[in-house]
């Protein structure tokens, strides 16, 4: 029961007791990162079994029920890549978000995980997001992200750099995501409209 979707991905064999679920397979993070989204989270919210006060029952039935776009290589690597910063940054002391000095670590966290809603949107959403000039996939696929273990050095430092570079004010992805609630669809989703 939670209010969002709380998956994770692990690789290091971790199993859980009988109120989590374990799913097994190719492209996780991809998955992962799906059922995560703010989009999936709606989806949930609106057609799942609630407890009553609040809370989504994010049981088997509802999550297999959840349509999974197939998407290419290419974009699964893009969305597996987004997840692994993501993950690393977690990992960070400088990222939990009660340090000041280091606001802007939590902040980048956040950023990226509001990419993954963008990507994700991009996916289930495409005409809506194309016809108002959203685009997510080509601007960052443009970028030629490097994966964690590409990067080499201090990776603090590497993805400081690219994350600076995705959120300046004039970059397509930070200005698409800005804009993205002038989509009813999507102000409808966020809980905005």
């Amino acid at each position: 029961m939670s209010s969002q979707g709380r998956f994770t991905y692990s690789d290091s064999g971790m199993y859980c007791n009988d109120k989590g679920f374990v799913i097994a397979g190719k492209s996780l993070k991809y998955l992962c990162a799906v059922l995560n989204s703010a989009l999936v989270t709606w989806l949930i919210k609106n057609t799942a079994l609630t407890t009553g006060m609040g809370l989504t029952q994010w049981k088997k039935f509802a999550v297999e029920a959840i349509p999974i776009p197939k998407i290419s290589a290419d974009r699964d690597a893009l969305i597996s890549t987004i997840v692994d910063y993501i993950i690393y940054l977690k990992k960070q002391p400088s990222t939990d978000g009660k340090n000041l000095a280091y606001a802007r670590d939590y902040l980048m966290v956040k950023y990226f995980e509001r990419i993954i809603d963008g990507l994700v949107y991009e996916l289930y959403l495409s005409d809506e997001l194309h016809r108002a000039g959203k685009y997510f996939f080509k601007p960052l696929q443009d970028e030629q992200l490097p994966s964690v273990k590409e990067i080499t050095g201090y990776k603090m430092s590497a993805l400081r750099a690219i994350f600076e570079r995705l959120f300046y004010r004039k970059h397509p992805v930070r200005k698409n995501l800005f804009f993205l609630d002038s989509l009813e669809i999507i102000r409808i989703i966020e809980g905005k409209a």
